[in-house]
């Protein structure tokens, strides 16, 4: 195991630790429901010859729905526990 030079008086060289990132979730699973969407809008020409693209995207919806839900609920969270603080 290497050496270190022992620390300069006043100085460690370490900071203190930024405070952890706590944005609003809703959008991200907005933009994911979009996303699917999207897609599935794209591939429904393809969907008898591709079916598994088609569910594929609406499963990604279906999923994105009870993510829309919990996100919602942690943001009403995160929001009281804010005013709390």
């Amino acid at each position: 195991m290497p050496k270190t030079a022992p620390p300069s008086e006043g100085k460690t060289g370490l900071r203190p630790a930024p405070e952890p990132l706590d944005p609003p979730m809703t959008p991200f699973v907005v933009a994911g429901l979009v996303a699917f969407t999207v897609a599935g809008l794209a591939v429904l020409p393809w969907r008898d010859s591709h079916p598994e693209w088609f569910w594929t995207c609406v499963a990604g919806d279906l999923w994105g729905l009870v993510g829309l839900v919990t996100m919602r609920r942690y943001d009403r969270r995160r929001a009281a526990r804010r005013a709390a603080e």
